[in-house]
């Protein structure tokens, strides 16, 4: 089919869519047509259907105010609404079966009927039967219902009208039923008129066009209104048979027909809205048929011009049909042989394009044949520069390998020599220069015996060539000597060289000189045998010295002392001057023991304070002795301290081979045993070990073991010994005093409490003493003897800090209802070991109630000044000044004492009366209270209150606080 033939084809298409457009379009106006009769006729039917709703509401109305106001028959009633029902039938039009004369006629005979009944007032038949006239009417109103329903069938011109004519009878039918003579009742056919409006209402409501505006509110208004009046006329109803005249039935009525009104009022304005919206219809249907016309037109216009555009598309598709052949004639030109055109139709074109792919396919044919050659030639030059491209690296990166081995050989700092196979050297790294002195000249050629110093074993060469035959390889140290003739250690590595047969081409050596790491390690070793302050032997050092000097003189049958000394009082050397005053006596003794002794004799250092010499080969202990005197000699010479001076003594325990021990630690413990036993004897002194210093170091250490064991156990008991008024024998209370009960016996507490206060265990014993003691004066309280005062003794350890806390808090927690009752006692010796500290820790203990007593007063050094500012409640006197009142001289002292304290404020109290007679001299001296064997020794608990109760029974009477002599005031 040629171009020509399609164009004229498309032509005549274009042709068949105009026509079929214009034939849509005249249809489209046709059913608009249709559409706009529809409306108008649904528009008649809803103004029909509300007249019908404002005839039959206006029927119910009427008849249900003539019910209500009137009260007329009920025969007159159903008559006047048949006449109303009649002149109704007016408004519909004849039709051509006679359905609406048939209709009138049973209307007529409707009403005859009706007139009769009222000229005879029948009344109900025998049998219950009604009337025949009813009967009649009966039978004539359901023919005219009947009629109304075919009616509206054939008709529905009027639909609303013939709906409500046909409600209407239904109720008149009704109330007929009713009627037996008396009065039909009207209330059934009011109700069905109202209910046909309300159900007609309803359909209204769900049409589109009232769901909102004023037409949804006018409706909803007059349901609402219809409601009611459903709801309120049978309710009137009764009223009116139960109360014509009542005013309930007046007002109810009065409602019903103030709803009717208002019901009425809304359906014409609801009328109106319809209408208006009929007449607004019609304009639109208008305005669409107008609009059809123009559309028509612009239709048929449009269809031309799609004419004019299917013209244009041929032109342009027989243009790129043209053009497609042009651009595929141009990319095979450039080179794309492989271009093919789309295959088209079987005409002009189509062939055009079939023999233009057939020259296309014949050209890439001959191309490939000339591809497949050049590919080859190109394969094979890729492969030439990739092997050239390998080679030129593997060439870069062995210069690169050869340049960094360079600068790693001359840039180390490793020492590095090379030899060939015949041991020659020949190469040396400039490290290796540096180190020995050398020019590289010197050494090229030369073999490695230029470094031999001769210090090197012999077998050390043997050792070295046998590795490097066996391993490949020898590290070890070395000495070589430098030019200059020094000579210098090194740490070096052997290491044979092999060539890719095997065959050994050389020898590396690298070495590192160990100058400097040699000399620290003769420090470290020097350091580690010597003391680091004096410069003096350590304990190690002492201790391999001690092992070989005592093996050979064991051998050579003779003695060997060790002397253990240390500084007396060295703590508080250390805390007056410092300790960099202290490290400077320290290392002044240490000069001046090395300036007492022999040469061949060792000084050492332990740590601290302590000192250990050794003097070996001696004949006899005197020798050690005299060695020892002389160091005490050597003491007494002042040191220097800062700008002054400052005496030092020390002291000396002696320990000698043999007899004093078979070995270096034996030795040395019994030297310091003696140590122990010569500082317990004061000062300056010197002690030489003997057997019974062992039993007792060994009999000590089972007591600490026994003792520590105690604390854990808490093997501890109180005892009470009583405090008594020296003026009557009247108990005020006790003093508390710790017993350790051991292998069933009490000790008392001067057999442990020392080992226990260097053992450090005093605080937990104590803790023990103050949870007993308080436990127990509760237990008084609550068995008849309350305000009894118990004094506790305080260790002078607890006295520094932190122990002193430690105390203080267990004392606030233990005694914290007891403390008004409680006195603690201090010795006077710890009082002035810091009175001042003192002073502020006892003034702690007073602010919490606690008394405080100064026990052995006038064995220690308190002066009167003291005295008067510490924050005593009491002093004790010590006993031995009341177990010696057989001396004038101790009379006269203890008097004094008694005088100075209670010139102070301070109570009395004497400890260790033991006669009458003391009692009667404190007596007369004024001293207050006494403790002693005279009146008890420590009792249990329980026998010190059963003494307490005994004194209460016999009528000696008792003070319940020390208050009476200003105890804690």
């Amino acid at each position: 089919m040629s171009f020509t033939v399609l164009q004229r084809i498309t032509v005549a298409l274009l042709a068949v869519m105009f026509l079929a457009v214009a034939w849509a379009v005249a249809d489209y106006s046709r059913r608009t047509g249709s559409m706009v009769d529809t409306f108008v006729s649904s528009r008649i039917s809803e103004e029909d259907g509300l007249r019908g709703i404002e005839f039959t509401l206006g029927e119910a109305m009427r008849l249900a105010m003539d019910m209500h106001a009137s009260r007329k028959a009920p025969a007159e009633t159903l008559l006047v609404l048949l006449e109303r029902i009649s002149d109704n039938t007016r408004d519909i039009p004849e039709d051509s079966q006679g359905t609406v004369r048939r209709l009138r006629q049973e209307l007529s005979s409707a009403r005859t009927g009706l007139l009769m009944i009222l000229d005879k007032r029948p009344r109900p038949a025998a049998s219950g039967r009604p009337a025949p006239e009813a009967t009649a009417v009966r039978k004539a109103v359901d023919n005219a219902r009947a009629t109304v329903e075919d009616l509206a069938r054939t008709d529905a011109a009027q639909p609303g009208a013939l709906t409500y004519l046909s409600s209407s009878l239904a109720g008149v039918s009704e109330a007929l039923d009713g009627f037996l003579g008396e009065r039909p009742d009207p209330l059934p056919v009011i109700m069905k008129q109202l209910d046909a409006v309300r159900m007609e209402v309803e359909e209204l409501s769900t049409l589109p066009q009232w769901q909102g505006g004023e037409a949804r509110e006018l409706l909803q208004g007059f349901k609402r209104a219809v409601y009611l009046l459903m709801g309120n006329i049978p309710k009137l109803q009764e009223l009116q048979e139960s109360d014509p005249n009542g005013a309930a039935a007046q007002m109810l009525a009065h409602t019903d027909k103030l709803l009717w009104d208002e019901a009425v009022s809304d359906i014409r304005r609801f009328k109106s809205l319809a209408r208006a919206g009929i007449r607004q219809g019609g304009q639109d249907i208008e305005t669409v048929l107008a609009y059809d016309k123009n559309t028509v037109l612009a239709v048929s216009m449009g269809c031309m011009l799609a004419a004019m555009g299917v013209i244009f598309i041929l032109q342009r598709l027989l243009n790129r049909r043209i053009g497609v052949l042009r651009a595929g004639a141009a990319r095979v030109a450039a080179g794309e042989l492989e271009h093919r055109i789309p295959p088209g139709a079987r005409d002009p074109f189509g062939r055009l394009g079939a023999d233009f792919n057939l020259m296309a396919e014949s050209l890439e044919k001959q191309r490939h044949a000339l591809g497949e050659t050049l590919s080859e030639l190109r394969a094979a030059r890729e492969n030439l520069e990739e092997r050239v491209h390998e080679r030129t690296l593997e060439l870069h990166e062995a210069l690169e390998s050869l340049r960094l081995k360079d600068s790693a050989f001359t840039q180390t700092l490793e020492c590095v020599l090379l030899a060939g196979p015949d041991g020659a050297l020949v190469d040396v790294n400039p490290a290796m220069l540096a180190l020995t002195g050398y020019e590289r000249e010197d050494l090229l050629g030369r073999t490695p015996e230029i470094f031999n110093s001769g210090r090197n074993d012999p077998e050390l060469y043997d050792q070295l060539r046998q590795a490097l035959d066996e391993n490949g390889k020898w590290n070890g140290e070395i000495w070589f000597k430098r030019k200059d003739g020094e000579d210098i250690p090194l740490w070096m590595i052997l290491t044979r060289l092999k060539g890719d047969d095997g065959e050994t081409i050389g020898t590396v050596a690298i070495s590192r000189d160990m100058t400097e790491h040699k000399r620290a390690q003769d420090k470290i070793a020097r350091e580690a045998r010597l003391d680091f302050l004096t410069g003096l032997p350590n304990r190690g050092t002492f201790m391999e010295a001690l092992a070989s000097s005592m093996a050979r003189d064991g051998r050579n049958g003779h003695k060997l002392a060790v002397m253990f000394l240390d500084l007396d009082d060295f703590k508080h050397i250390n805390d007056t001057l410092g300790h960099p005053g202290g490290d400077e006596i320290l290392k002044q003794a240490g000069a001046r023991l090395q300036t007492c002794v022999r040469e061949k004799d060792l000084v050492a250092r332990f740590g601290g304070d302590e000192f250990v010499i050794m003097a070996a080969s001696l004949h006899d202990s005197e020798q050690a002795l005299a060695l020892s005197r002389r160091i005490l000699t050597a003491f007494r010479a002042p040191f220097a301290a800062g700008d002054g001076s400052v005496r030092v003594q020390t002291s000396v325990g002696v320990a000698v081979f043999p007899g004093d021990g078979q070995s270096p630690e034996a030795l040395l413990k019994n030297a310091d045993l003696a140590l122990y036993r010569a500082k317990s004897l004061g000062k300056g002194h010197v002690e030489c070990f003997t057997p019974e210093l062992g039993a007792q170091a060994r009999n000590r250490l089972n007591v600490e073991r026994e003792l520590a064991l105690a604390v854990e156990r808490r093997q501890f008991e109180v005892h009470y010994l009583p405090i008594v008024m020296v003026c009557r024998p009247v108990i005020l209370g006790a003093e508390a005093l710790v017993r350790w009960r051991k292998s069933g016996s009490l000790l008392p507490p001067a057999m442990f409490v020392p080992l226990a206060e260097e053992m450090g265990l005093m605080q937990e014993i104590t803790a023990q003493v103050i949870e007993t003691a308080a436990r127990d004066m509760r237990s008084w309280a609550e068995r008849g003897a309350p305000g009894l005062h118990l004094s506790l003794n305080l260790s002078a350890l607890q006295f520094t800090q932190p122990r002193f806390e430690e105390l203080f808090a267990l004392l606030n927690a233990q005694t914290e209802s007891l403390r008004g009752c409680m006195e603690l006692e201090i010795t006077e010796s710890a009082v002035m070991r810091d009175p001042a500290r003192a002073a502020g820790q006892l003034q702690m203990l007073r602010d919490q109630g606690f008394a405080v007593a100064l026990d052995d007063f006038g064995t220690g050094r308190a002066s009167l000044h003291s005295l008067e500012h510490l924050p005593l409640t009491s002093v004790k006197i010590d006993k031995k000044f009341v177990s010696d009142l057989n001396s004038k001289a101790t009379q006269a002292v203890l008097r004094a004492t008694i005088s100075v304290a209670k010139g102070l404020g301070l109570i009395v109290q004497a400890e260790g009366v033991e006669t009458p007679d003391q009692l009667n001299f404190l007596r007369q001296c004024g001293c207050d209270f006494y403790q002693g064997f005279h009146f008890s020794p420590p009792v249990s608990s329980t026998e010190f209150l059963d003494m307490v109760h005994r004194q209460h029974q016999g009528g000696a009477g008792r003070q319940t606080a020390f208050q009476d002599s200003h105890m804690l005031q």
